[in-house]
């Protein structure tokens, strides 16, 4: 291949048969690209006697001091089986509050979706984070693969929730469980007895704060009942079918468990916060089509760690050295009321 004058950087692309991207990530030798592909952009260089021009500064918000390039993007990554993961109320929240702070940043924020538990690796990942086309990454909840592909990718990585891992390599930000916990407990003041469905039974967050609750109802000589299944169906009709059930329970985590409450107790003629006081950890603008009468809503105030999220990964991608914390945001106690 004949060029007229100097080499630039498309005529390296178009002789090794790649994109511009790509010869820059081999000129600032990024560890993602493929081994071929190295070869041949190292082949077009040397026959086109390709001399790089002298890196400008960027004045993106993403440019380290030590690092020229940077991409202007992150990545919120939600592991999942299924894509219905990017889709529910906690995450549409999460993102609410992220795309707040790269908007008002200018920031990009590249929503994706990581497949879990499929037969295929290269499936797996996230094509933005595949081709390295973000500066960092927010995953909700992490989980080991995860982590290892940062570390080889060498990203920069902010964890929202304690994953079911219970790993703490990065920088995370939380609820505060001990005061949902307490809020939950403190709306239901005046029950001896408190019923907790559970349909997340083994997740960390869900054992932390079903100890936290155990604690406070031991100080206030309060019994506690659980009704806990992998189905949040089966939860609940585990705690409606018992004939002795309290007349007060409590849903702690961010699952699917108050909707088929609603439903099943408005089929049996119950009415929440008259038959059955309700509190519940969920988000502000949920909105219950069988909810009769008043439940007690924990808002966990998922826009705000999104928010909180975004600007901490900021602030990791231009200080790496910082040490990795964890920041926790306070609940908010709050009513809902169809009566």
């Amino acid at each position: 291949m004949k060029v007229r004058g100097k080499a630039s950087i498309s005529d390296v692309a178009a002789h090794a048969g790649v994109s511009k991207a790509t010869v820059s990530r081999v000129l600032n030798q990024d560890d993602v690209v493929d081994a071929r592909m190295v070869k041949a952009v190292k082949a077009a260089i040397k026959e086109l006697k390709y001399s790089p021009r002298p890196n400008r500064k960027r004045k993106g918000h993403l440019a380290p001091p030590q690092r020229e390039l940077g991409f202007g993007s992150m990545a919120f990554i939600f592991p999942g089986e299924e894509h219905y993961s990017l889709r529910t109320p906690l995450s549409l929240h999460l993102l609410e509050g992220a795309e707040r702070y790269v908007f008002e940043n200018t920031i990009n924020l590249i929503p994706a979706f990581w497949q879990l538990k499929t037969a295929k690796k290269n499936e797996q990942v996230p094509v933005c984070m595949q081709n390295r086309q973000i500066d960092g990454l927010i995953c909700r909840s992490m989980y080991p693969e995860i982590i290892d592909f940062a570390k080889r990718a060498k990203l920069p990585v902010v964890q929202v929730f304690e994953g079911p891992s219970g790993l703490v390599e990065t920088d995370i930000v939380c609820p505060d469980n001990f005061a949902v916990t307490q809020l939950a407990f403190n709306s239901l003041k005046g029950h001896d007895r408190i019923a907790i469905i559970n349909a997340w039974p083994t997740h960390p967050v869900a054992l932390k704060r079903k100890a936290f609750f155990e604690e406070l109802a031991r100080a206030n000589a309060v019994d506690v009942i659980y009704y806990e299944s992998d189905s949040p169906n089966e939860a609940v009709q585990l705690f409606l079918n018992d004939t002795k059930r309290p007349d007060a329970v409590v849903v702690l985590s961010e699952d699917e468990t108050v909707d088929p409450l609603l439903a099943n107790m408005h089929a049996k003629g119950l009415k929440a916060g008259n038959d059955i006081d309700i509190a519940s950890v969920i988000q502000e603008s949920v909105r219950y089509t069988h909810l009769d009468g008043h439940i007690h809503m924990i808002d966990i105030c998922a826009d705000q760690i999104g928010f909180i999220a975004c600007k901490t990964l900021h602030e990791r991608i231009r200080n790496p050295q910082l040490a990795c914390r964890k920041t926790l945001v306070s609940p908010v106690l709050k009513g809902v009321s169809n009566a």
